[in-house]
């Protein structure tokens, strides 16, 4: 991740907090440079930053100060395919139930 910390530090709270595996890379890649254009075309009033991007009960969750409508309908799209998305490898995936905790695998990683 430190890759999208140098590419996207505008956006990015400087102790920005990942905390996903890495098949969701592709995911929040897409969905920082969407943020990124929206963010340089001037369209927000005052401060924003995203300042956590974690995994929370199978899905993607990302957390930011001064979003938009915009914004949240990008994160929530990313949100939202994150649950059929194998969090280690990428792989098409579903959320499981395992050991109390949900999270979205593969057959491979179930």
């Amino acid at each position: 991740m430190n890759d999208l910390r140098e590419k996207y530090e505008d956006i990015l709270a400087h102790d920005c907090i990942f905390a996903v595996g890495s098949g969701w890379h592709f995911l929040i890649k897409n969905l920082l440079r969407t943020i990124d254009c929206y963010v340089a075309r001037g369209p927000l009033d005052g401060v924003f930053e995203i300042v956590q991007i974690k995994e929370k009960f199978g899905g993607l969750r990302v957390y930011t100060i001064g979003s938009d409508e915009y914004i949240q309908g990008a994160i929530g799209m990313a949100e939202c395919m994150s649950n059929n998305v194998c969090e280690v490898c990428g792989a098409p995936g579903q959320n499981i139930i395992k050991t109390n905790w949900i999270k979205t695998r593969c057959e491979s990683h179930v």
